[in-house]
């Protein structure tokens, strides 16, 4: 009896730290404590993954997106967790999308030497931008291969709520 009892707080002692999701220790998840926010996995389908490679003219690398939606007070956002393949590694972001705009882009992680990653501040001109005025943002010396990465993720993340997944 003793064993299973054991057996039986490992299997729970695992669940709970299994249920533990490290993203919502990030800064801004910190910041919006007071928001109700619940995790979603998006699968996607043949039509769907079809849909975006003809719209956007990439490939949609994986099949399942997760996703997090904030009801701040009312105010329903959208926060997707994207990485993307720069030159040889890859930047993950953070982009939170409410009324089909962008309201926060962040660097979570930038894997290529730092020479290559773009200010700050570039990442902040996508801040209140739409899909169509994307491609408006100025280009960055030094960090091409940047941009096409951050416009992707960009892209892939106003397509998924534009088709309300």
């Amino acid at each position: 009896m003793e064993l299973l009892t054991y057996i039986l707080l490992i299997f729970f002692s695992l669940q709970v730290k299994a249920s533990e999701d490290p993203i919502l220790r990030l800064e801004f998840f910190q910041k919006h404590e007071d928001c109700i926010i619940e995790r979603k996995y998006i699968y996607l389908d043949r039509e769907i993954k079809t849909i975006y490679e003809r719209e956007i003219n990439q490939a949609f690398e994986s099949s399942i997106i997760k996703r997090y939606q904030m009801n701040c007070l009312g105010q329903i956002s959208k926060v997707y967790i994207l990485s993307d393949r720069v030159r040889s590694h890859y930047q993950t972001l953070l982009i939170q999308i409410s009324k089909e705009r962008i309201q926060v882009l962040e660097v979570l992680k930038f894997s290529e030497p730092q020479k290559y990653q773009a200010p700050k501040s570039w990442y902040h001109k996508f801040v209140t931008r739409s899909d169509s005025e994307i491609f408006n943002i100025d280009a960055v010396t030094g960090a091409t291969l940047t941009r096409y990465s951050t416009m992707r993720m960009a892209k892939k993340a106003l397509f998924l709520e534009s088709k309300n997944l």
